[in-house]
């Protein structure tokens, strides 16, 4: 007699994605109103921005790897330097986020971090109106008490696309939106059109321009997020 074949099935669980958990959990604090991340990616990097949100203020609750963020759409006065350790989208987003707040904030990290520059970021930062003390142009630097008033400012291509998306998630908040220009050819395109898919996911347009990007004042809304995926989207 002729034998059957067992299928055998087996679950596999992707795990999450570093970029997208941690430009979510920033944007998720900067909303107004409670957040739900599934599937979210709890790394080195990312808890380092989840204990930097919570030194400013949001409450975040763990359950296994689903965040619930109570965002308030402020923050407030660490009353510490926030210890980044090595994580660069940490260091680069919440230094452009910061840079708009009302008092002032010091970033730092461990050795390597202190080695990474920012000397293009912190430039772009200061033509919207920032004060920035950074010896070296890499960290630590401490940023003055915001608000940022300016709304035009541009960068090189050719430098990290984390810049750009610093800058793209800092745009909403400033008082006249921001004109985001680009000197050069952007290296890493898709982590930027990444960055632009989640802002519009939290309410947000972002228009892309021949040679670069204009956001107008907007506000972040909250949203439950389903579970990422590490091609960088989500999925239900």
């Amino acid at each position: 007699p002729r034998s059957k074949s067992r299928i055998m099935t087996t679950l596999v669980t992707v795990p999450g994605s570093k970029s997208l958990t941690n430009r979510a959990l920033l944007l998720t604090a900067l909303a107004q109103g409670t957040s739900t991340l599934k599937g979210a990616l709890l790394s080195e990097d990312t808890r380092v921005m989840i204990e930097a949100l919570k030194h400013l203020g949001v409450a975040i609750e763990e359950n296994g790897t689903t965040l619930k963020i109570n965002g308030t759409g402020t923050f407030q006065a660490p009353g510490v330097s926030l210890n980044l350790e090595n994580a660069g989208t940490a260091v680069r987003f919440l230094t452009a986020i910061l840079a708009h707040q009302p008092f002032e904030s010091t970033l730092d990290g461990n050795e390597r971090m202190r080695a990474r520059p920012l000397g293009d970021l912190i430039e772009a930062l200061k033509e919207l109106g920032a004060t920035i003390d950074c010896k070296t142009g890499c960290p630590p630097l401490t940023l003055s008490p915001g608000p940022l008033v300016g709304s035009k400012t541009h960068l090189s291509g050719r430098e990290s696309s984390q810049y750009v998306s610093a800058l793209l998630m800092l745009g909403p908040l400033l008082p006249h939106g921001l004109t985001l220009t680009i000197d050069h050819k952007l290296t890493s395109k898709p982590y930027v059109d990444l960055t632009i898919n989640l802002m519009k996911t939290f309410g947000i347009h972002v228009e892309t321009m021949a040679h670069g990007y204009k956001v107008a004042a907007q506000t972040y809304q909250s949203k439950n997020i389903p579970p990422f995926t590490r091609r960088g989207y989500y999925c239900d």
